[in-house]
């Protein structure tokens, strides 16, 4: 691919992007185009056009959900972002793309879970499932893409006529579905009245589609539509009774005007089938002249998946989906709760919820939109922003603005297992003025979407070495999120502030207890990440020094191995528990500019450094060799974690070529293959009994 043909290209998804809105088709147009430059065009071309949708791409990633779609598209995904992370230089960009490659391996991981005949580990709401299908932009009768849709329903009195408000929805909006809203709520009035004759004779109702995915037309939305009507007609008019509908249920057909739930076109079916088969859905009621398809449509997907529990159901009408006790329960309601909603009916609130509701497009989205999706720094607040980059709240940080955003990634996260799809917002740093309880400093804080602190865990441990007493005085940082052993996890570690110990661990997510076992190093940590190298599935690869040694460190142990301790001197090594199995540990050397000026004790890695770059094949870190990053040594690790390769900072060249040029260090000079081989040959790795060099390293 040439200059010319990228170019093209490039034009071709700019004309396609202007038509559409759906985060969905923009995140495969661009998919396809990046992976058509990856393949196909030189490193000048690919570097000159990579970065044209970059910011587009990353807001459809924050709003792709892995399910609905076939496993291999969200592999694919992550294929491309390791990719794009190596031509890319940006550290928010690259860290973006680390954030969004673990939260889709995570929720692959549910999916794939869920394929394998499981119960889905992760909450949802209980609400009425449906099916939306959506079109090619440029093909009208193609479905390209599909996802599960729920309704809120808002109901008050009206004077004159049946008022229906859809949000959202285009100034003209869709006949066939304003017909269907208008039979769907007939047939839920005429069940009611049957039940309760006092039902007003008109209504205002608000029909709110609670995920907002674009414009809405159609008709088979009917059957969920009309239970929606009448769970919230019972709860308008206080009813004696409540209709609920159970767990991982979806609906599909609208009803006629006689009240006979419609059949689908087959090519409908096929896509809504798809849908619901890579989702958590367990039962799909059809109407019943769709079910014996429908049946056999789901055997050829069960080939691949033969374990997924997916049962189909198919249904003539309301009676007869409402009379099926495996798919509603009718009861009674409990006569003080129903005295009390009674009380509590206040028509200010509902005026309030309608008002907002009402409020559509760019104005709703950007003012409404409560769900924390980004992060940034101010100073040392850290701002949590909706998708549009409105600031919904804030916290102050304990950090120095200049390396904010180089320890960003280990400060604070934002996380989604919540069934309202509301994220969460993990924090740590928090500064003492932050915290009722000044002794909480150095815990980690969990947030809902409004800010309201859910739960915080602060590491207490006391541990032992041969030289003292460790006391619990840590301060806790993020490393990842992961999903394992069946439970959401943190991976995070903490370093001891008034002495060297350090410790890497778990918490479950949803509840902030501790889960595991922990690894202890000798030495603080400063950076670590959860990622892949062949032959090591889930390692934790951190940094840090070693106290022992007065040398920097970088390590790699296994998530499933996450205990014991790592190696030192006998003054640092921890009592009363095991050496830890090691990946690998690696003692990196100070240097004779680092002795010079004598301002550090160690060297270590540099916080926010390590990087997998799966382009070259090595695990990436720097080294500071100063009192801060201003002179630093570049350290690449293969992936067979024997051979290393040195590339030297500018600053340090500069700074020792000097001190060389002065006679004040012996040559050689800086940047040059005899000193890098120097450095290279004072690398020492474990093996398991002790410190070699690499040619003693089996």
């Amino acid at each position: 691919m040439n200059a010319f043909e990228a170019e093209k290209l490039k034009q071709s998804v700019q004309g396609i992007l202007s038509k559409s809105t759906s985060p969905r088709q923009r995140l495969i147009i661009l998919k396809e185009y990046y992976s058509a430059l990856i393949s196909n065009a030189p490193k000048l071309v690919l570097h000159a056009y990579i970065q044209e949708f970059i910011n587009i791409f990353i807001v459809a990633l924050k709003k792709f959900e892995v399910f609905y779609f076939k496993p291999q598209l969200t592999k694919d995904i992550i294929d491309l972002l390791r990719k794009l992370k190596q031509f890319n230089n940006d550290e928010l960009i690259i860290g973006e793309f680390e954030n969004q490659i673990n939260n889709l391996r995570q929720r692959l991981a549910d999916l794939e879970s869920v394929l394998d005949g499981k119960e889905p580990q992760f909450p949802f709401e209980k609400k009425v499932f449906f099916p939306l299908l959506e079109r090619d932009i440029n093909i009208q009768q193609n479905f390209l893409f599909g996802t599960l849709e729920t309704l809120t329903i808002f109901i008050r009195n009206n004077k004159e006529k049946d008022e229906f408000i859809i949000v959202p929805s285009t100034e003209v909006i869709d006949e066939f579905l304003l017909n269907q809203v208008k039979i769907s709520w007939q047939i839920s009035v005429n069940y009611i009245r049957k039940r309760f004759p006092r039902v007003n004779k008109y209504h205002k109702v608000v029909i709110h589609f609670d995920h907002r995915w674009g414009n809405y037309t159609g008709s088979s939305l009917g059957a969920a539509l009309t239970v929606s009507f009448i769970e919230e007609l019972i709860t308008f008019y206080n009813l004696s009774y409540v209709i609920s509908i159970n767990r991982n249920i979806a609906l599909t057909g609208g009803f006629d005007e006689s009240g006979v739930i419609k059949k689908l076109h087959e090519i409908i079916i096929d896509k809504k089938l798809e849908i619901i088969f890579y989702s958590f859905i367990k039962v799909f009621v059809v109407p019943e002249e769709n079910k014996i398809y429908t049946q056999n449509k789901l055997e050829e997907f069960k080939q691949k998946y033969p374990n997924r529990d997916l049962k189909i159901i198919g249904v003539t009408d309301l009676d007869d989906l409402l009379d099926r006790r495996n798919l509603f329960d009718i009861k009674k309601q409990n006569p003080i709760i129903r005295t009390t909603k009674f009380a509590k009916k206040n028509w200010v609130v509902t005026s309030l919820i309608l008002i907002i509701l009402l409020l559509s497009g760019y104005f709703y989205e950007f003012n409404f939109d409560d769900n924390p999706a980004m992060l940034a720094i101010n100073g040392n607040n850290i701002l949590i922003e909706n998708s549009r980059g409105k600031v919904l709240w804030s916290k102050k940080i304990e950090i120095d603005p200049q390396f904010a955003a180089a320890i960003l990634k280990e400060t604070a996260k934002i996380i989604k297992i919540n069934s309202d799809k509301k994220n969460l917002v993990l924090i740590s740093r928090l500064l003492q003025s932050e915290l009722k309880n000044p002794k909480e400093y150095g815990s980690i804080f969990c947030f809902n979407y409004l800010g309201k602190e859910l739960w915080h865990y602060q590491l207490k441990d006391t541990v032992k070495s041969y030289g003292e007493n460790l006391e619990p005085l840590y301060e806790c940082q993020l490393i990842d999120t992961i999903s394992y052993g069946g439970k959401n996890l943190l991976v995070a570690w903490a370093v001891n502030d008034p002495s060297f110990s350090s410790a890497i661990f778990t918490l479950d997510l949803k509840t902030g207890k501790r889960v595991g076992t922990t690894f202890w190093n000798p030495g603080h940590i400063s950076d670590a990440i959860i990622t892949s190298i062949p032959g090591y599935h889930d390692m934790i690869v951190f940094g840090g020094s070693n106290n022992g040694y007065a040398k920097g460190v970088i390590g790699g142990i296994r998530l499933s191995e996450l205990s014991g301790y790592a190696p030192s001197t006998h003054y640092y090594t921890f009592l009363g528990m095991k050496p830890a199995n090691l990946a690998f540990y690696i003692l990196i050397p100070k240097t004779d500019y680092l002795k010079h000026f004598n301002v550090l004790r160690t060297n270590a890695i540099y916080y926010g450094s390590i990087k997998n770059s799966e382009r070259e094949g090595k695990i990436v870190f720097d080294d500071i060799e100063k009192d801060s990053r201003e002179a630093s040594l570049i350290y690449k690790l293969d992936y067979n974690l024997k051979d290393i390769s040195i590339v030297v900072d500018s600053r340090f060249r500069i700074e020792r070529d000097s001190l060389v040029a002065h006679g004040i260090l012996n040559p050689p000079y800086t940047d040059t293959p005899q000193y890098c081989k120097l450095l290279e040959d004072h690398v020492l790795y474990w093996n398991g009994k002790k410190f070699v060099k690499k040619e003693k390293l089996k």
